[in-house]
């Protein structure tokens, strides 16, 4: 087996076959990242002509220092429980590092630890990873014990062999409701450009609801350019036909209801202020390998009683499974599944699953400037990538 440096298409081949394939591992995001300022490295183990084993590495230079900083978004992409494999791609990534002045390595695999329910308990029976832990720990890999860089938990759906009338029938009796009546408010959602941007940045400035895992949205339109170019990303909104709702509203009022009668007027006041149709939010997903991942949703707090998030995240729930997509990825939660934890509740509704993830390791060759980073990260709440 040796070390190599392989192509992006090389990578992409490897990447497409495996479990951990995920768009931080990618080379659209290695592009953006470049823009940023990082630098990339594409690796991979080669064993007789065939990758076993390979990962995206970012690098940068630590301001004041000759030293650089390693980071692998969500890789490494390899079988963690084979520990040959591991231990000789830990070695030569080591080597590797070292001689390009690297003080230390982050990783934070796109891997299962164990199995949990919903109510975050651990699942009898269930997979379990945790050999996982003790052979990072036995390799030299530490726990990164300060700034966390991604979340540990997230909340994906099953798509796979699933129809959308039985993800309908799985979701709550409360988000069924909601989603019929949001189509009778003629509530629907629609893909939508880079136009929108500016009206996608505006509204996470005054917004309240809203979700963001990119870093800074003043790159939102390279971030878009770069993932567009293969069609991975897709901007929807969620978006109100006021005359539709009103049509709608005033065949019901034939029925003379003093609930319709307020209703009528609220939409009436819509439609002076808004005219014919109203923006309630947007979100912003990655299509990539097998999965669906929105890294960014906002609603506009002027308009949450018309729970426009239900529907914009079950229209994208619907697009990732007409396209085939495996999993739909709500991404991050914390690890709170107590009901004080309001994103985590919304989530549930759509009855998927909690994953929680092996964590974030660090692999130390200079640990003077390891703990300088760690003391500096500490004092000013900053992650790697802020570096």
């Amino acid at each position: 087996m040796k070390l190599i440096e392989i192509n992006k298409q090389e990578f992409k081949e490897f990447c497409m076959e495996q479990e951990t394939d995920n768009f931080f591992q990618s080379r659209e995001y290695a592009e953006f990242e470049r823009k940023l300022g990082w630098h990339t490295y594409f690796l991979g183990v080669d064993q007789n002509g065939k990758i076993k084993a390979a990962t995206m590495l970012l690098s940068r230079q630590f301001k004041y220092s000759k030293t650089r900083v390693f980071y692998a978004p969500r890789g490494y992409i390899v079988n963690f429980k084979d520990l040959e494999l591991l231990r000789f791609f830990t070695k030569e990534i080591k080597k590797f590092i070292q001689e390009r002045d690297g003080a230390f390595l982050r990783l934070d695999p796109y891997y299962p630890l164990k199995q949990i329910d919903t109510s975050g308990k651990y699942v009898t029976g269930g997979f379990n990873n945790e050999k996982v832990l003790t052979i990072l720990k036995e390799l030299g890999y530490q726990e990164n014990q300060f700034v966390q860089t991604t979340p540990n938990f997230i909340y994906t759906l099953p798509l796979k062999d699933k129809t959308i009338d039985e993800l309908f029938k799985n979701l709550t009796t409360t988000y069924k409701s909601i989603l019929h009546n949001n189509e009778e408010k003629a509530i629907t959602c629609k893909e939508v450009n880079k136009d929108k941007i500016p009206a996608i940045i505006d509204l996470f400035k005054t917004s309240k609801h809203k979700i963001n895992y990119l870093k800074n949205l003043v790159n939102l339109d390279e971030f878009y350019e770069i993932f567009q170019d293969e069609n991975k990303i897709k901007i929807n909104s969620v978006e109100m036909d006021i005359d539709t709702y009103l049509k709608n509203l005033e065949e019901k009022s034939k029925q003379t209801s003093e609930e319709i009668t307020t209703e009528l007027e609220t939409i009436q006041k819509l439609q002076y202020e808004y005219g014919h149709n109203v923006v309630m939010g947007y979100n912003i997903s990655i299509y990539h390998g097998k999965e669906v991942t929105t890294i960014a949703f906002v609603i506009n707090d002027k308009f949450t009683s018309f729970h426009p998030l239900h529907t914009l995240i079950w229209e994208t729930i619907k697009q990732a499974n007409q396209n085939q997509f495996e999993r739909y990825n709500f991404y991050g939660i914390d690890n709170d599944f107590t009901k004080n934890n309001e994103l985590y509740q919304f989530y549930k509704g759509f009855n998927g699953e909690v994953v929680e993830l092996i964590g974030e390791f660090d692999l130390v060759l200079n640990n003077f400037i390891y703990k300088r980073y760690n003391k500096h990260a500490k004092k000013h709440n900053s992650k790697i990538t802020d570096f």
